[in-house]
């Protein structure tokens, strides 16, 4: 029975993955249309079978680099992705630091604004002379006030580092993650060199041994 199924349930039937199967479409190797949504449809039957089954070993050899190549694709593209998104993080992290240390500027002007207003108040009272007790419990809180901005500050400022610190080491991750991504290419690399040699000689072979049938 002659049935059209999608990429995915054609890839799980016939044990390959979605970009291979899609490798096979476009050799013409699979059997499929496009409907009208613009997706693949695959038809299969109850016979249907590896179209790389009756092919000569070279041809096989040749589909399954193809068919790994495309997987190999998928994956770069995968961990290309999973690297931008670190990076974006990283970027997000150096920008919170920013402006938590524009903050932190900002604070300690205020600060500096409110102890010169603090000093002239205390010299009015004390020009004045009026009601000293009255002034010194004044003081007293106004002391507790910058005590408690000083703190804040202090608070502001370990923040800050510790915001640096782990925009640090985001950067340090993504730098891993491209010198992961750099030796996986590289080793990407080299196994197809290696495949597609083995593939050359495989054709050699093949043809010295159809020429001595």
């Amino acid at each position: 029975m002659t049935e059209a199924i999608d990429v995915l349930e054609a890839a799980r039937r016939l044990g390959l993955t979605p970009d291979a199967v899609r490798a096979r479409l476009r050799r013409g190797t699979l059997e499929g249309y496009r409907d009208n949504s613009g997706n693949w449809r695959i038809v299969l039957n109850d016979t249907t079978t590896d179209t790389t089954a009756d092919k000569p070993e070279p041809a096989q050899l040749l589909a399954a680099l193809e068919d790994h190549i495309e997987t190999l694709k998928g994956l770069l593209a995968a961990e290309v992705e999973r690297t931008q998104a670190a990076r974006d993080e990283a970027q997000e992290a150096r920008a919170e630091a920013d402006h938590a240390k524009a903050d932190q500027v900002r604070m300690a002007r205020d600060v500096t604004t409110m102890f010169d207003e603090l000093k002239a108040l205390a010299d009015k009272h004390a020009e004045l002379h009026v009601d000293r007790a009255r002034l010194e419990l004044e003081q007293e809180r106004l002391r507790g006030e910058r005590n408690r901005a000083v703190l804040d500050a202090d608070q502001a400022q370990e923040e800050i580092k510790r915001q640096r610190d782990h925009a640090n080491a985001m950067l340090s991750q993504v730098e891993d993650l491209n010198g992961s991504l750099d030796q996986l290419r590289r080793e990407r690399q080299a196994e197809v060199g290696r495949l597609r040699a083995e593939l050359k000689q495989e054709r050699v072979r093949w043809w010295h041994r159809w020429l001595r049938r």
